[in-house]
């Protein structure tokens, strides 16, 4: 969406005069004022036929004259989140030593909702003006910015003279935005272990100081805390806590289907702001995380837990297009033999379709996040649903209500 630029009377006027294209007509009435000026001999009409040339060849010449070494360099950031207003500059270059009257700079935009695109008018400037406008970035993705045109019709407006203002393309790299998870049923895989239990190292995981308890028959003298019995004279036996590495799997619907709703605030779209968002928020919480897109191409970005695999599941989504036909459930079916029995996972569907995920639904180690798909296709505001199911393994997402309360 463009932010509202003013435009002077002038410039309305100039288009219109464009709009009607009156060159011709006047081309046609000073020959007609012409001939009759050569055939009745009178020299006024001839001054009329004349002044009617000139402004014709005025109004035709000119605007090719007033864009000559005219260029425009424009200037943007290069990466932005969803949602976010950015500032566009461009810095008008004209290399001629002559003031350059009424241009208009035209910005062709990428992004769906920017129906109106802009069209900024320079009055008169001499070398160099700068300009510049808002933009909001409405949903993610790659954009490029295409040439931006010059256009005039100045002085008359008998004909709009247009060129291509920019010699490149500017790229535009718009992540999803993430909210904030308060509420999300995330295992931790912390649980105390006894001495006995941590006799034996696990494949994975890590063992970290927790408490002491007295010493038990059985007990690995290697365990014995000798600090407190050298103080006390106790023997007292160290506990451990393991952590088990737990891992979070994300597998997204990437159906086409499931891009019901607006054009900008569907059912995918919102998944995958979701994602993200339960992404930033297990990686915060220790968990490793994997995201699946189950569509036409089933594709995998691996498991780890640092910030730098937070911005690689960033750029992952940023490119996911829901391109998949067929069964959301027979493509998972086709994935989760692969992930551990005890990774969390996180499904994405329709409520009409989750008897579909049967076998999935109120497992302890899964999460169904439901839309419903009659608020989508009604594009309906939904104010009275309750997010999240008894058993606490399935959230509802509602069409117009933001799906952040949902995890809030």
């Amino acid at each position: 969406m463009v932010s509202d630029e003013s435009k002077p009377q002038s410039d309305y006027i100039e288009r219109l005069l464009t709009r009607l294209n009156p060159g011709p007509v006047l081309l046609s009435m000073g020959l007609v004022v012409f001939l009759i000026a050569l055939n009745r001999g009178i020299a006024l009409l001839y001054g009329v036929s004349a002044l009617v040339f000139a402004i014709v060849a005025v109004g035709y010449l000119f605007p090719l004259i007033n864009l000559r070494r005219v260029e425009v360099h424009r200037s943007l950031p290069e990466t932005a989140c969803a949602g976010d207003t950015i500032t566009v500059h461009a810095d008008v270059f004209s290399k001629d030593p002559r003031p350059s009257w009424m241009l208009t700079l035209a910005e062709s935009l990428p992004f769906k909702s920017n129906t109106d695109q802009p069209r900024i008018l320079l009055e008169s400037f001499r070398k160099k003006k700068q300009i510049s406008y808002q933009l909001t970035t409405d949903v993610r993705g790659r954009f490029t910015f295409g040439e931006a045109i010059l256009g005039t019709g100045f002085p008359f407006g008998l004909i709009n003279r247009t060129r291509p203002a920019l010699s490149s393309s500017t790229q535009l790299l718009v992540y999803p935005t993430p909210f904030t998870v308060s509420r999300m049923p995330l295992n931790t895989g912390i649980s105390t272990r006894s001495d006995a239990e941590s006799s034996t190292t696990p494949e994975s995981g890590f063992d970290e100081f927790h408490s002491i308890r007295d010493y038990q028959y059985g007990d690995s003298p290697r365990r014995v805390n000798w600090f407190t019995y050298a103080k006390s004279g106790r023997l007292a036996i160290n506990q451990y806590s393991h952590s088990e590495s737990p891992e979070l799997h994300i597998l997204l619907n990437c159906n086409r289907n499931f891009t019901v709703g607006g054009k900008v605030h569907n059912a995918f779209e919102d998944a995958i702001t979701i994602a993200l968002s339960i992404s930033r928020y297990a990686i915060d919480h220790g968990c490793s995380v994997a995201v699946s897109s189950i569509g036409h191409k089933n594709k995998t970005l691996k498991s780890d837990t640092d910030n730098s695999h937070y911005q690689l599941i960033r750029e992952y989504l940023v490119d996911l297009d829901a391109d998949g036909e067929g069964s959301y459930a027979a493509g998972i079916s086709q994935v989760i033999p692969s992930i551990d029995y005890g990774c969390q996972k996180v499904l994405f569907s329709f409520d009409e379709e989750l008897p579909q995920l049967s076998n999935y639904i109120n497992q302890p180690n899964c999460l169904i996040v439901s839309f419903d798909k009659k608020s989508y296709t009604d594009q309906l505001s939904a104010s009275d649903q309750s997010f999240w199911s008894p058993s606490g393994h399935k959230v509802n997402i509602y069409h117009g209500r933001f799906p952040g309360y949902a995890f809030a």
